[in-house]
Order: structure tokens, then sequence, then C-alpha cells
């Protein structure tokens, strides 16, 4: 057995694709991902299909990494300014 029914297309709820990539990238502020859905256009009541999910994650982790350059830029920032004043 197939899929036979052509009622629903593949892929999984917005909902579904949120609590996804809150496992994924745990402390992630929910704000970007709710952003990068935005990006993705996506309603309420539509799949997201494998390709935009992948999509969605390689953000999460591009946005992840971007992050953490920043706070490494601005810990090198407090510690050169905190020392000669």
């Amino acid at each position: 057995g197939g899929f036979t029914s052509m009622s629903q297309p593949p892929g999984v709820t917005k909902s579904a694709y949120i609590q996804l990539l809150r496992l994924l990238c745990d402390d992630f502020p929910l704000e970007v991902i709710e952003g990068i859905l935005k990006i993705m256009g996506k309603k309420d009541e539509e799949p997201v299909d494998f390709r935009e999910f992948c999509g969605g994650v390689m953000a999460c982790l591009v946005y992840e990494e971007f992050f953490e350059q920043i706070e490494w830029l601005f810990k090198c920032a407090t510690t050169t300014s905190g020392g000669g004043g």
C-alpha cells in the first residue's frame, strides 16, 4: 500500500515545524524562528514540505553561527574597552 489519498499534501504542520526547529536550536529566540516562517509565507494550515523544512533548518543554523560570532565580538570588545579607560 502506497499513498492512495491525495487529500493532504506531504509535509508537517506549521506548529510541528516550529516545535522541530525549537528542538534543533533550543537556545534560539522564538522571534527569529517566527521571522523565518514569515519569510516563507506559510499559513497555519499549509504544510511545510521537506525542501522548505531543510531551508528553514539551514537558516537557523546560519543564524546560530552568526549569533555566536556576534557574541564573541561583543566579549572581545568588552574585554578591550574595560581594560583601558
